[in-house]
């Protein structure tokens, strides 16, 4: 059975729209269907200084299988996009991809958590994923990401490329 799934894509290299899009051809062949993409939109780094701004957006897809495998796909494309994970906070990476939401699961271990926990508070996740999916609904705050948006303190400038 397949089930509704959101990431949220982002990379700051000098081709990070290139990237993004074989990412989400990638992503296409991972999921039994991509249902919606937002656009592509440049946004300034987050919790750290780069000389590259970010590229990010927000693909709905549906997904048969369990949230690790989902998982486990995303770090080898991630991976094999250039990215290296080093343990040490927020650095410029060629492709981040994070899953957001997992169907309405609530998922807490020691590897995923889900609903991201701090997409809530980041523009460049909420601005795309309002784009496509208003009227989703959190299952763990029982809000619309509509409502969700409205809220979100973070005044990054965010601006439309597609």
């Amino acid at each position: 059975m397949s089930v509704t799934v959101f990431l949220g894509l982002g990379g700051n290299h000098d081709n990070s729209e290139e990237l993004l899009k074989i990412a989400l051809r990638k992503i296409g062949e991972l999921a039994t269907k991509i249902v919606a993409t937002s656009s592509f939109y440049q946004t300034p780094p987050w919790g750290f200084e780069a000389d590259n701004d970010f590229i990010n957006c927000v693909v709905e897809i549906e997904y048969t299988g369990h949230a690790e495998e989902l998982l486990t796909a995303i770090n080898a494309l991630e991976a094999e996009m250039g990215r290296i994970r080093t343990g040490e906070g927020y650095a410029s990476r060629p492709m981040d991809i994070d899953i957001l939401y997992f169907g309405n699961q609530v998922i807490t271990n020691d590897v995923l958590d889900i609903p991201h926990p701090r997409m809530y508070h980041r523009n460049f996740v909420m601005h795309p994923l309002h784009e496509i999916a208003p009227n989703w609904i959190d299952p763990l705050q029982n809000k619309t990401v509509k409502e969700l948006f409205e809220k979100c303190e973070d005044d990054s400038e965010i601006i439309a490329l597609s």
